[in-house]
């Protein structure tokens, strides 16, 4: 099983505990902000005066794009049977792909 699941969030962690816990083999994948919730719907304002305000205090929070998880959890579903894992997102940026992207990052952090 490959499940996305929110970072920082009580009922995300539930949800993984029951994951790591049912005995099947998982990895699971923690986003936080996805790049098109700037560019859809209420933020969009904010986003064009150039400025949004996050409740992240100054922590340096990365955005992913919502195709690039995509793309991590199909290969992920391929390569099952490897030991349990989860995927948080990071901080360096992937200048391959998208200049002002963020990569994901692997961590054994269980």
């Amino acid at each position: 099983m490959v499940r996305l699941s929110g970072r920082g969030e009580s009922h995300a962690k539930t949800c993984e505990d029951i994951v790591r816990n049912c005995g099947i083999d998982f990895t699971l994948i923690r986003s936080s902000w996805f790049a098109q919730s700037f560019s859809e719907g209420r933020p969009h304002g904010p986003v064009l005066q150039g400025a949004v305000t996050l409740p992240a205090g100054q922590v340096q929070e990365p955005i992913i794009v919502i195709n690039d998880i995509a793309e991590v959890a199909i290969r992920l579903t391929s390569q099952l049977g490897r030991q349990p894992s989860h995927y948080p997102s990071g901080t360096e940026t992937n200048a391959k792909r998208r200049p002002n992207g963020r990569r994901l990052t692997v961590s054994n952090e269980r």
